[in-house]
């Protein structure tokens, strides 16, 4: 029996990312308040051209966004500095204007970069050719480099507090929070798909020869043991999707740190996000489909568990162009061991920018999940 597996990104294709994007539009605010700009708010637009280029962490836009602020402020107050905590009171206020953030993001990065690169091009852009004095160059530094640690980033606190809301972030960081609140997550986002179409989906994934995967870029918990913040559980709970297996950040980066490979690194588009999926669908718990597919992209080796996905049809919906870029390198890794693997890739979005990136990625554009799944679910009931 040939399996057709429905690999679905969750965020902007299942459901509506206000919180995330609420959070960062929220922190960008505090940062530049707190470098003396009256009025500096981003703009939806300004979002889906960062994420059309590869930038689509806010941890990673969050922390651009605060080093251009402050490295424009220093040229009316070189001895601003960043606060330490989220509640701290705003800064010296200037007349400087707003950074116009989509034109810095463009000449800077190339479309296709990942977060990690994107901040190292940022730090070479504000660090090369400019004077520094040496506490301003180590303040950009640590902003950039440290953008996914709680502990020393301060935008990516603000985000994870804002996200997640007092008790959760105490409970995932185990320090006290600075701003009170129940958390974005569990209270603006929005689903974009219908209860019926939900239930379509559980219905799917139970169906003999049918499998529906999640990866997504979300936190998670961690495969084993304890840690991380359920950001993943959170959205997919909020749809009615939670008996749906999943691969996503927070079970990617568990598997960086077993690797000793730099966090972030095994996320979309590297093909060990795609190929985990695959072997979820397998039937393989999550500890066993994250093996597999770093045995098989990083080590080259094939375990023998593959052969089960020979034949197998992948119909990937994505608003990314590195979910389909994953898609396919996990096609290319499974050609390789002559495991044959169709794709049928379905980019999901209303945004010109982000269009053009999908297409270029080889997906055939829709408006929505319900367009881009009619064919799909209808067939099914």
């Amino acid at each position: 029996m040939m399996l057709r597996v429905l690999l679905l990104d969750l965020d902007e294709v299942l459901i509506e990312q206000v919180a995330y994007h609420q959070s960062l539009k929220g922190c960008v605010e505090r940062i530049s308040r707190w470098c003396g700009y009256e009025s500096v708010r981003l703009t939806d637009e300004d979002i889906a051209l960062f994420e059309s280029l590869g930038v689509t962490s806010e941890w990673d836009s969050s922390a651009i966004c605060a080093a251009l602020l402050l490295d424009r402020a220093w040229s009316v107050n070189p001895e601003c500095r960043l606060p330490e905590s989220p509640d701290a009171p705003n800064g010296r206020f200037h007349d400087l204007s707003s950074p116009d953030f989509q034109s810095f993001f463009r000449t800077t990065l190339e479309r296709g970069v990942s977060g990690i690169e994107a901040r190292r091009l940022i730090e070479q852009r504000l660090l090369e050719g400019k004077e520094h004095a040496p506490a301003q160059r180590a303040a950009l530094q640590t902003m950039l480099r440290d953008a996914y640690d709680t502990e020393r980033s301060l935008t990516n606190r603000i985000i994870q507090e804002l996200n997640l809301g007092t008790v959760e972030f105490e409970a995932c960081y185990g320090r006290p929070a600075a701003i009170p609140g129940e958390g974005l997550l569990r209270t603006k986002d929005l689903p974009l798909i219908s209860a019926g179409e939900a239930a379509q989906l559980v219905q799917w994934d139970a169906t003999p020869g049918k499998r529906a995967i999640v990866f997504t870029n979300r936190l998670s918990r961690v495969p084993a043991g304890t840690g991380g913040a359920p950001e993943a559980e959170i959205g997919l709970a909020r749809l009615g999707l939670s008996v749906l297996p999943f691969v996503s950040m927070g079970h990617l980066d568990w598997l960086c740190a077993e690797r000793r490979l730099e966090p972030q690194s095994l996320l979309k588009p590297s093909p060990v996000h795609a190929l985990a999926a695959l072997r979820l669908a397998a039937g393989d718990s999550i500890g066993e489909a994250l093996a597999a597919a770093a045995a098989l992209e990083l080590d080259c080796q094939d375990g023998g568990g593959w052969r089960r996905l020979d034949g197998t049809q992948a119909i990937v919906f994505e608003d990314s162009f590195r979910g389909l870029q994953s898609a396919r390198g996990a096609q290319q890794a499974l050609d390789r061991i002559g495991v044959r693997l169709s794709l049928d890739l379905r980019g999901v979005t209303t945004r010109d920018v982000k269009r053009r990136a999908l297409e270029l990625a080889g997906g055939v554009v829709y408006p929505d999940f319900s367009s881009a799944a009619h064919d799909i679910l209808s067939s099914s009931t």
